[in-house]
């Protein structure tokens, strides 16, 4: 029997819609909370942009709220009743978010349902935003050469299992405000300019640096993935997400890699609320393939 492969992922991955558009990819999204609004869908009916803009006037933080095991079995489920025999499951880390246990129980539930014929495969990403958003497309790209489901999964496993990102965070202030860090340590360090410099790698965000000012963000971020990029990796990937920051920040960004890093091809990416609401929207990243863990 020929495979028809759908890939369901939840929001956070921070995939377009013109990204998905016309490729078997289903988004789970996210619930949005703004005060003095209706509850808003993650990219299906709020955009990276218009939440940006959100956070930096809203008197009352933003929530978000994830979809619950019901909404992932519809998805299945609608998948299924459009003939896909294969689906391929993920999403934000597990380390921090229960969006993956929502949607392996929503499994469970489609299996109670009597729909035990529809393989479904779930893998935990243990990473963020791109860093497993691009590996949904590159697993449509995959599909879409007749690459088998199992060698497709195993595919985006070892990703996964590769993917790193080192990012910039220009203040502090949504980070104090989500709770990440202490308001007597970002106080200190607004006060100070200091700007923090972080590695995501197997589902845990780490600093690994802090830069004095908005100048220094951009030569720190590349001089830390020069630490972990992988050059012997021959599919390496590279990506650029971004949120309101300078254009001119991400050309600088996206020159530097091409150049230290003989990258030719980038893919850029918006960051969603689903990350935006923790790190605040001035954010910049750099993703890419470290050593396999």
């Amino acid at each position: 029997m020929s495979e028809k492969i759908m890939f369901v992922v939840d929001a956070a991955g921070d995939l377009s819609l013109t990204q998905i558009k016309g490729k078997p990819v289903t988004i789970v999204p996210a619930r949005v909370q703004i005060a003095g609004r209706d509850e808003l869908l993650d990219r299906l009916s709020l955009t990276p942009r218009e939440y940006w803009d959100v956070l930096k006037t809203c008197q009352t933080p933003p929530t978000t709220s994830m979809a619950p095991p019901l909404e992932w079995m519809a998805a299945y489920k609608k998948a299924y009743e459009q003939g896909y025999t294969h689906i391929f499951v993920t999403t934000v880390s597990s380390t921090g978010s229960g969006v993956f246990n929502a949607a392996v129980m929503g499994i469970d539930l489609l299996r109670e349902e009597g729909i035990t014929d529809l393989v479904i495969e779930p893998v935990d990403s243990l990473s963020y935003s791109a860093m497993y958003g691009h590996a949904i497309l590159r697993g449509c790209e995959m599909a879409a050469a007749g690459v088998p489901f199992a060698e497709i999964v195993e595919n985006i496993r070892g990703i996964f299992n590769k993917a790193e990102a080192v990012l910039g965070v220009y203040t502090l202030k949504y980070l104090k405000r989500s709770g990440r860090i202490n308001g007597v340590a970002a106080f200190a360090g607004e006060a100070l300019g200091l700007r923090p410099i972080m590695r995501a790698r197997g589902g845990s965000i780490d600093p690994c640096d802090k830069v004095r000012g908005d100048n220094k963000v951009i030569p720190a971020i590349v001089s830390n993935m020069e630490r972990y990029y992988n050059r012997d990796d021959n599919d390496q990937r590279v990506s650029i997400i971004y949120g309101d920051v300078p254009g001119a920040d991400i050309l600088e960004l996206e020159r530097l890699v091409r150049d230290k890093f003989g990258v030719k091809d980038l893919t850029r990416y918006d960051l969603g609320p689903s990350v935006a609401t923790n790190t605040g929207p001035h954010v910049l990243c750099v993703t890419y393939y470290g050593t396999p863990r």
